[in-house]
């Protein structure tokens, strides 16, 4: 299910891409997810990165989440996206925890 889950809905946002007024909904994702892969690699140090590489990939990310707050800034459609995606993921990701048998430390 995880797979299926897994392969159908990128396929569903790609489609989206198709149509001329959700392209911000990929944006909003394809930017976010660049800098939210940028930011653990550049901070992490079991990785040998020279200085100029670790601050060129902060530059990067910076500049990254500037144009993303700018895109949930100017197109509410993809913030409304963004939002819906990411309850979603923790939801889901609740959910799994849950029945692996995880315990909520909260409580």
């Amino acid at each position: 299910m995880p797979l299926l889950i897994a392969a159908v809905l990128p396929s569903v946002v790609v489609f989206m891409a198709t149509i001329h007024r959700r392209s911000p909904v990929v944006r909003i994702g394809v930017v976010g997810a660049i800098a939210l892969n940028l930011a653990p690699v550049r901070s992490t140090n079991q990785l040998n990165l020279p200085l100029a590489e670790r601050v060129l990939m902060g530059a990067t990310c910076l500049i990254l989440m500037a144009v993303e707050l700018t895109i949930a800034r100017t197109k509410p459609d993809a913030l409304f996206f963004l939002i819906m995606r990411a309850g979603a993921g923790l939801s889901l990701r609740g959910y799994a925890q849950r029945r692996a048998g995880f315990a909520n430390p909260d409580r």
